[in-house]
């Protein structure tokens, strides 16, 4: 009996998870780069990761404004493991940027630094979207 019960569990949680993605996947096709970060700066105007590409590595400059609640460009993903390095992955829906997504380590985590006050990069956060070099 404890068997059936469970099967019949899984078998709507499987059900249920299929209605899910079908209605997110409803909207478009959607699709992700994920990209190995060396370095987080904070700013007072976001983040300016740093990742690496096949000839180095690049900068991504991403507003604070996409992270907050009423906007759903930005999300930020806690990596629980100490020693993991962070990653970005950026989400695009028919081939447009959709959002990206930061997997961070906690802050005490080497790859983090904070841009100097002295240092101008206002005009840099002033962007609609993830533009990706490789």
């Amino acid at each position: 009996m404890k068997k059936l019960a469970l099967t019949a569990v899984l078998m709507l949680g499987i059900a249920g998870g299929t209605a899910v993605f079908a209605q997110a996947g409803g909207d478009g096709a959607l699709t992700y780069v994920n990209v190995v970060l060396d370095k987080i700066w904070v700013h007072n105007l976001g983040y300016v990761v740093q990742y690496r590409t096949r000839s180095g590595s690049a900068r991504a400059y991403l507003p604070t404004a996409w992270f907050l609640r009423d906007d759903e460009r930005g999300l930020l993903r806690n990596v629980p493991r100490r020693d993991a390095d962070p990653s970005m992955t950026v989400f695009y829906r028919d081939g447009q940027f959709a959002f990206v997504m930061l997997n961070l380590p906690h802050r005490t985590h080497r790859s983090w630094g904070f841009v100097p006050k002295y240092v101008n990069i206002d005009g840099e956060f002033d962007v609609q979207a993830v533009r990706l070099e490789f």
